[in-house]
């Protein structure tokens, strides 16, 4: 019963944690598209991009499904595969990065 109750207050859920991250202004612009979402990652594909919290550069296209991605501060997630928690993955790449400037 709980499991099903969760699943039907998820879209929700998802939209209440957008909204709710869209307000702390680290993102220039969220895309929450699949149109652009597939484009942008078309455009970076084989590309290796360096992420801020390994530290070390990551394909985005390791054989698995890419749930969401930052690119010059603009967060992509996608809404195949949106969830709650990739929206607050991706923030906190901004966040780390915010904080690692304003440390300094």
């Amino acid at each position: 019963m709980i499991s099903v109750l969760y699943q039907a207050s998820r879209p929700k859920l998802e939209r209440y944690s957008l909204r709710q991250l869209k307000k702390t202004g680290l993102a220039n612009q969220v895309v929450v598209d699949q149109e652009p979402f597939d484009k942008k990652l078309e455009e970076l594909d084989g590309k290796r991009l360096h992420t801020v919290y390994h530290g070390s550069p990551h394909s985005l296209k390791g054989g698995g499904t890419v749930y969401g991605f930052v690119v010059d501060g603009v967060v992509y997630l996608n809404p195949s595969v949106l969830n709650t928690n990739t929206p607050i993955h991706e923030f906190v790449h901004l966040w780390v990065t915010s904080t690692r400037g304003s440390m300094s």
